[in-house]
């Protein structure tokens, strides 16, 4: 059996794993959220308030890394800029600076 094939059961009926793959929030509705959410870090982390900054980073780096599996051709370019850009501003927010 394919995975195109297998049928995933849920309290509503079947659903096939490509139509829940269909179903999946595509990599510009994710990038919305994520700059929606990197603004709000700025904006914390300019005001001081540290700890929603980290809240806001970490929200920020889960989301991309997700992005990262539900479409993996994005994969060198996210570990690129999580690498080259995000983490840096991870290291900022735990020195407070």
């Amino acid at each position: 059996m394919g995975d195109e094939d297998r049928k995933v059961t849920t309290k509503h009926g079947e659903v096939s794993l490509e139509e829940i793959g269909a179903l999946l929030p595509g990599a510009g509705d994710i990038m919305v959220v994520v700059s929606r959410l990197y603004g709000n870090l700025w904006h914390a982390a300019h005001g001081g308030n540290w700890d929603l900054a980290s809240f806001y980073f970490r929200r920020t780096r889960t989301l991309l890394r997700h992005l990262a599996i539900t479409r993996p051709k994005y994969e060198a370019q996210l570990a690129a800029y999580q690498r080259d850009h995000l983490e840096p501003v991870g290291e900022s927010l735990l020195a407070r600076d």
